[in-house]
């Protein structure tokens, strides 16, 4: 077994804050969270923090590229990208691609879909596609009224790997793209939108099944009206928190 024990850091612990800690790994897994010295291995390798901060990996599940690499550039700027995102304390990514319309789309989601599993660095378990089922135009995503049956062709050239698509609720035909999404487990990502209140309430909420709804930017029609879309859509689709 492989132990490593973190001395005088600064511990980030979310929800709590910041404070002074120790840390116990073993075998790559977090077992003891300010552990009392003499629980320390003997075979452990000590790490000296120096007072600097230590905390959680972060999950970015909406990220188009770091530095330079532009993943929706293909296989290679996302592997790229994926070495760098660690030294920013990202662990895990969803990397985000724009289905933008062109010949080769699906085959350009394919050789990425494929590629996902060489990645090194940051983790990359699946994908985010943002569009092309959007209202608002904006980072070059299209805005197709919802289509079953190519939302079944974008996700089979990903090779089942999307986790999550950016959708629009005042997109024409979405409700059956937003069932056809949390029926296979994908999360529909709320954003490129001017929908009203009534139209987000149109969505059902989520079975305790299947993926939650998540919202992101959105702005309301009317500046004179108090209940801005986003503000119901929040209420009534965010997990609560146990």
């Amino acid at each position: 077994m492989s132990a490593l024990w973190f001395d005088n850091v600064q511990l980030i612990r979310p929800g709590e804050g910041i404070a002074p800690g120790r840390l116990l790994v073993e075998d790559g897994t977090i077992t003891n969270v300010d552990p009392p010295l003499e629980s320390c291995p003997p075979d452990a390798e000590r790490i000296d923090g120096g007072g600097r901060l230590l905390g959680p990996g972060l999950i970015d599940l909406h990220t188009h590229g770091v530095a330079t690499f532009q993943f929706d550039s293909g296989p290679e700027a996302l592997a790229a990208g994926a070495k760098v995102l660690p030294s920013f304390g990202v662990t895990c990514m969803a990397a985000t691609i724009v289905p933008r319309t062109r010949p080769d789309l699906l085959g350009h989601l394919a050789e990425i879909a494929d590629a996902l599993p060489r990645m090194e660095g940051a983790q990359v378990p699946g994908l985010h596609l943002e569009g092309p089922f959007v209202a608002l135009a904006g980072a070059g995503c299209a805005t197709l009224p919802g289509d079953v049956a190519f939302l079944d062709e974008l996700l089979d050239a990903c090779r089942g790997r999307v986790l999550a698509m950016s959708i629009s609720p005042d997109t024409p035909n979405i409700l059956p793209v937003i069932a056809r999404l949390r029926a296979l487990g994908v999360a529909p990502f709320i954003t490129h939108t001017a929908a009203t209140a009534e139209q987000g309430r149109r969505l059902s909420t989520p079975a305790p099944t299947t993926p939650p709804i998540f919202t992101t930017s959105s702005r309301c029609r009317s500046r004179r009206s108090p209940a801005c879309a986003r503000s119901a859509w929040w209420r009534r689709f965010t997990p609560t928190r146990r």
